[in-house]
């Protein structure tokens, strides 16, 4: 253990969990074999203003190994990495905030290597002080030391403090310390504070100090390990080694046990195994203590408390360490439940009738710190709330009806005077509310990728949230045409066209459930390109009238004719009221349709554009007497040529609650641990309108070295979201959500038993998906950033990348133009065209020259000439609408060119 650096233990719910390591025994006549590197997964550090932030590899490293020899250690920053080891020990990180991704090497004594990396984060950024220094600390050793071989372990323990008479610098008030074997030297401290031996004998050690801006140096002393068979006579005490510090937190009406082995850290003797006390300060009297443990109150604050070691001649020693009480939590808890009765009280046969999904929120009225949590599949809940103690404390909890639902009974409680004395009373049910006398049924299509050539795995996440059971409920899916469905976990029939029916069975009132399938993506996919997967699960009933219009749009490619199709039908019973504008994107490019649609029941309309390659997409708002809104799109990709990354920039979302839609760009290879959101947004700028819907999905791996038992995903959310629109998704393990007063969401996956890519790198994986609200009209130039950390057991937390959107208006390029001849401008208006327009050059001076346009066949339609350096183009000279292209042309050289929309 370093010990410049600082170790905080969380004791919350008593868990303690070990990571332990084995080596495989190897032939080392001929070493080949490349060491293990291993990383810790996360590094925070706190950089200096001015100079920057030290990083030895030694911090980075977390146990690597060799079977045959010691390991060297060597780090660079991973945009320095050449492929092979550097011959650097640390390096310099800049005192700006982020993170910085590293690169550790491990080089055996036979020279081979191997790497890991992992992300620093600098968190913080000191100020005052100094900004730079180039003394190294000094250091004196004590010499002659002598330790004595363990009879029972047959080794002897050497720590750092032990040799070290002083060690000081001009700038750093408590310099590092570190030792070795003189003959393992790297020329660099290493980082080890304790070294075990096992062998009697005289060994030279070097002793490290190290300062904070990367300065060392180092002493040469001998330690002599005694073989000392008789321990009878054993009079030396062992030595006592305390954890810096630690951090625990308390039930509010409850004590918190520490035990002695949470405040070790490390303490051994030379004669026997050591016996752990301990006690408080102020309960102490100076003679050995006999509790193993000791009790702390609910009370924030610091409790100082003696480690006393004991070996087996009743030699003691201790140690003193400080625990501070940070948190005093409130357990909110209760259950959502079915009212059978009516009488919206929680009765003995309604218990855990609920089921997962409900959202619960716990505020202190006076504080207004909350947490806002989501029931499990039966209906259970706990929300922790963090408060002062200042007693009493009302505490509000309110249940956060879905859309689509209602209660007659209460939907908040107050509960009054809690205090942290004796066990306050804060259980608290609600009775469901649910949609009456008709089926409401929601549907949820999640996936963490979508791999070429790979099978990749669906989740599809279903609620019942109506009041009655509903039968012979079904879920279509219709893939995309490049996936093939290899297994699922419930039988399903092929209706054809790539469409399938999963049969649910009855859903039970208040009841959710899901199902994975496994499909494989075709390698015939082009890379990059857009599959999408639909969900209907029906039958759903809930529609306050009926009588409605509701637009569908349907894209194809036409290669026959070279022409993109799309089809707007009004596939509701009833007339649309009043005309809406077709919004035509053409990869980046923008057309309006002057000519809005208004289609009577069972109408359509039909629009076709050549097929470039471009991706194109039509868009229409639903008519005003759809009940759910939004809009009605659709996008062909990939007809006649191929660009990517354009179709997931815009929204599919689908506002129907009993339908939905994922589309995501198939990839080669993927990244473990980071965060996605849809729609992508337009640009470098991800442009996105105000009050448009975002779907974030978190996908996280197991990339340590053993089962992750625990994780938790954090995600702050951005205040230009509106927390109170948080729908929990699909998801590829069970979990539990909570998100406080500040928008700090968090993904609770307990008892996981996620296993490590080492051992099983399918299952190494993991992700939750959800979906949320922006606020209402957020201004233009609003930029929504999100990131997530993921943490695995205790580890430090691994931070995913940032997605970000900018709220813009009328972000896509309406037309398309091209100059061919420097310092010459081209100016189109009005484009697209109605009655005429005006194609006109500045910057040249033509003698001659013609307009000409061509049709999407390349066939010339017409031919203006220019005078005065402009063409006037008439709508009668142009025989269809549709969309054209037009040069401009002087002996035969093309100044400029553009497309023209014409109606």
């Amino acid at each position: 253990m370093n010990c410049s650096n600082m170790y905080k233990y969380t004791l919350l719910f008593g868990f303690l969990f070990a990571t332990i390591g084995l080596n495989a025994q190897q032939d080392c006549s001929e070493d080949t074999t490349p060491p293990i590197a291993v990383c810790l997964s996360d590094l925070t550090r706190t950089a200096i203003d001015e100079f920057g932030a030290v990083v030895w590899a030694y911090d980075v490293d977390e146990g690597s190994s060799d079977a045959c020899s010691a390991v060297s250690l060597f780090i660079t920053r991973l945009a320095d990495d050449t492929g092979s080891a550097p011959s650097t020990a640390s390096v310099v990180l800049p005192a700006i905030a982020g993170t910085y991704p590293v690169v550790l090497y491990v080089v055996d004594e036979a020279g081979n290597e191997n790497s890991c990396w992992t992300n620093v984060n600098i968190d913080e950024i000191i100020t005052g002080g100094c900004t730079t220094d180039d003394d190294p600390p000094t250091i004196v050793c004590l010499n002659g030391f002598v330790a004595n071989l363990n009879p029972t372990t047959g080794e002897a323990g050497v720590h750092v403090s032990d040799i070290v008479v002083e060690s000081t610098d001009n700038c750093t008030t408590t310099p590092g310390l570190s030792l070795n074997l003189e003959d393992e030297s790297t020329g660099q401290p290493q980082g080890s504070e304790i070294l075990t031996l096992d062998e009697a004998g005289t060994y030279a050690l070097e002793v490290w100090t190290i300062d904070d801006f990367g300065n060392a140096d180092y002493c040469v002393t001998n330690v002599t390990v005694e073989n000392n068979a008789d321990c009878s006579a054993d009079i030396v005490p062992p030595i006592a080694i305390c954890d810096e510090e630690v951090v625990a937190n308390v039930f509010a009406g409850q004590t918190l046990e520490v035990d002695a082995a949470f405040i070790d850290d490390g303490s051994y003797d030379n004669c026997s195994a050591v016996d752990l006390r301990l006690v408080l300060v102020s309960e102490s009297d100076g003679s050995l203590p006999m509790d193993t443990s000791v009790t702390l109150p609910a009370e924030l604050g610091d409790y100082p408390v003696e480690l006393w070691v004991v070996d087996d001649s009743g030699n003691t020693n201790v140690c003193v360490t400080n625990i501070e009480v940070i948190n005093v939590y409130y357990g909110v808890f209760g259950q959502v439940f079915l009212d059978d009765n009516d009488n919206c009280e929680l009765d003995d046969q309604e218990i855990g009738s609920g089921f997962g999904g409900w959202m619960i929120r716990a505020t202190d009225i006076e504080t207004g710190i909350s947490e806002t949590v989501s029931t499990n599949s039966s209906g259970n809940y706990a929300a922790i709330l963090s408060l002062p103690t200042d007693a009493p404390r009302d505490i509000l909890v309110e249940l956060l009806a879905p859309n689509g639902s209602s209660t007659s009974c209460p939907t908040t409680r107050l509960i009054e005077d809690v205090t942290t004395s004796g066990t306050p009373e804060l259980a608290t049910h609600f009775a469901l509310g649910l949609v009456e006398d008709c089926n409401y049924l929601t549907v949820d299509v999640a996936a963490p990728f979508l791999r070429r050539c790979f099978p990749n795995d669906i989740v599809v996440h279903y609620n019942n949230l109506s009041a009655n059971p509903v039968d012979e409920v079904t879920i279509e899916l219709e893939l995309d045409e490049f996936l093939a469905i290899q297994s699922a976990s419930i039988p399903y029939s092929a209706l054809g066209d790539n469409r399938y029916e999963f049969e649910i069975g009855t859903l039970a009132e208040a009841s959710s459930g899901a199902f994975t399938l496994n499909a494989i993506l075709s390698c015939e996919a082009e890379l990059g390109s857009t599959q999408c997967i639909g969900a209907t699960i029906e039958p759903f009933t809930c529609i306050d009238d009926e009588d409605f219009a509701e637009l569908i749009v349907e894209g194809s490619c036409d290669e026959a004719n070279d022409e993109v199709q799309f089809r707007v039908q009004n596939i509701g019973s009833d007339d649309m009221l009043i005309p809406q504008d077709v919004h035509i994107v053409e990869d980046v490019i923008m057309y309006m349709d002057n000519n809005p649609i208004q289609l009577d029941a069972g109408q359509h309309q039909e629009f076709s554009f050549p097929a470039t390659g471009a991706t194109w997409r039509l868009e229409v708002t639903q008519d005003a007497s759809f009940p759910y809104g939004g809009i009605a799109s659709a996008f062909v990709e990939g007809c006649g040529g191929f660009n990517p990354g354009i179709a997931t920039q815009f929204l599919t979302y689908n506002s129907n609650p009993n339908v939905d839609q994922l589309c995501l760009e198939n990839i080669g290879s993927y990244d473990p641990n980071d965060k996605q959101a849809l729609p992508l947004g337009f640009g470098e700028s991800h442009y996105i309108e105000a009050n448009t819907p975002l779907e974030y999905l978190i996908r996280f791996q197991n990339t340590g070295t053993d089962t992750a038992f625990n994780v938790r995903i954090e995600d702050q959310l951005s205040a230009h979201l509106d927390p109170s629109t948080i729908v929990p998704g699909a998801s590829s393990h069970p979990y539990r959500m909570s998100l406080n007063e500040t928008g700090l969401l968090t993904f609770h996956f307990n008892d996981i038993m996620l296993p490590d890519s080492n051992v099983n790198l399918e299952a190494s994986n993991g992700f939750v998906q959800f979906s949320i609200q922006q606020r209402v009209d957020n201004p233009i130039g609003t930029i929504i950033e999100n990131n997530a950390g993921i943490y695995f057991d205790f580890n430090e937390p691994i931070i995913t990348n940032t997605v970000w959107h900018t709220i813009g208006e009328e972000f896509i390029t309406v037309s398309s133009y091209e100059v061919l001849q420097p310092e010459i401008t081209l100016l189109v208006a009005p484009n697209p065209l109605l009655s005429h327009t005006s194609i006109s050059l500045d910057g040249i001076q033509l003698e001659s020259g013609r307009c000409l346009i061509y049709d999407s066949q390349g066939r010339l339609v017409c031919e203006v000439p220019m005078q005065n350096n402009r063409a006037e183009v008439s709508r009668a000279s142009i025989p269809q609408s549709g969309l054209y292209l037009f040069r401009i042309v002087s002996e035969e050289a093309v100044l400029a060119q553009g497309k023209l929309l014409v109606h």
